[in-house]
């Protein structure tokens, strides 16, 4: 059964994660308490709302009106995945296939009508072609 081995692999995983993490010094948990609390001053900071999408399993954000343009908070509210692919995007940008980044493309704009504060396909555009004065990014 594929469920059992996933949840044994997790399992060991999570417990050497913890007993790693019990071993550490003062230094790392008060660095962890730093993170903890910039992540919480950027969410107050950025996000008016929260909500969650697909079933609960991913979380959604809409941006104060104030802060629509802003990279950092638009970045923190894109999830791993999209991150994943625009790094990608990024460091193959010359070899990849039209076909790959449209894939992209169209992966972030599904995206984009559940988390409207994640990335737009424009941000990514400005930083793969920072020259391109094109007004209209959306196309390849």
């Amino acid at each position: 059964d594929w469920n059992s081995i996933d949840y044994k692999l997790y399992d060991h995983f999570y417990k050497k994660m913890k007993k790693i993490i019990s071993e550490q010094g003062e230094d790392f948990h008060r660095e962890v308490a730093m993170l903890k609390q910039i992540n919480a001053d950027f969410h107050k900071q950025c996000y008016e709302k929260v909500f969650p999408v697909y079933n609960g399993n991913k979380v959604g954000y809409s941006l104060w009106k104030s802060h629509e343009t802003n990279l950092t908070c638009k970045t923190l509210a894109t999830d791993d995945v999209t991150q994943t692919h625009v790094i990608g995007l990024k460091q193959f940008k010359d070899t990849l296939p039209p076909s790959d980044i449209l894939m992209v493309r169209n992966h972030m704009q599904n995206l984009k009508k559940h988390n409207p504060a994640m990335l737009d396909w424009s941000d990514v555009y400005k930083v793969l072609h920072p020259d391109d004065s094109r007004p209209d990014k959306n196309e390849l």
